[in-house]
């Protein structure tokens, strides 16, 4: 089954569970951020993910453009008064329809995870892992523009949460210790967001 085919949300993560699932520990400075030793951790994904990112865009407009619309109409309203608000548009109905799109950021499609209490020892490893669930979560930052890209706008993100199984290509060491696994719990993609996605196309 192509991406192109895809309508369910089941067939969108067999779809995904097909793909190499494996990526590398990492951790970047903040941006802006002043504080010693504040990263943000992530899993970097591999190339069968970073080829395929904008195709996702597309499956899940198939998806949830007119299934879950309902779930998105009050974040919507919510984001298109905070913009009027804050001048970023002049009138309400100046965006009419909300976008599908993927956030630019310098490090691509990427795992979000929690600082590991064992940074040291997983960085640069490599791990493999399954896709869970879909979820739809609403923006916490209502009415700020996205990080990288201050012309995008966000009212829901569409995340994958991921199962960490373990470390790619395990040896005889026991490095595959399930001390350091669990320090990566709580791990999901940021595979869709919800909004505009370029605001200068509406004003």
């Amino acid at each position: 089954m192509n991406l192109e085919d895809i309508y369910v949300e089941e067939d969108l993560i067999n779809f995904l569970n097909n793909l190499s699932n494996y990526g590398t520990v990492k951790s970047v400075k903040k941006e802006n951020s002043t504080k010693k030793n504040d990263n943000f951790w992530y899993i970097s994904l591999n190339d069968d993910w970073q080829n395929i990112s904008n195709d996702i865009i597309e499956t899940l407009k198939n998806i949830y453009y007119y299934q879950k619309s309902t779930s998105f109409t009050k974040n919507w309203k919510k984001l298109k008064q905070k913009l009027v608000e804050k001048n970023v548009i002049n009138h309400f109905k100046d965006i009419n329809q909300y976008e599908f799109y993927l956030e630019e950021n310098p490090i691509g499609l990427h795992i979000s995870i929690e600082k590991p209490k064992n940074g040291k020892k997983v960085i640069g490893k490599e791990v493999t892992f399954t896709i869970d669930e879909i979820k739809i979560v609403a923006q916490g930052l209502m009415g700020e523009p996205a990080m990288f890209n201050k012309d995008q706008y966000c009212c829901n993100r569409i995340l994958i949460k991921v199962i960490i199984n373990g470390f790619r290509n395990n040896d005889n060491n026991n490095n595959n210790n399930d001390d350091e696994i669990q320090a990566l719990k709580r791990a999901h993609i940021s595979i869709g967001f919800v909004g505009v996605e370029n605001v200068n196309d509406h004003v």
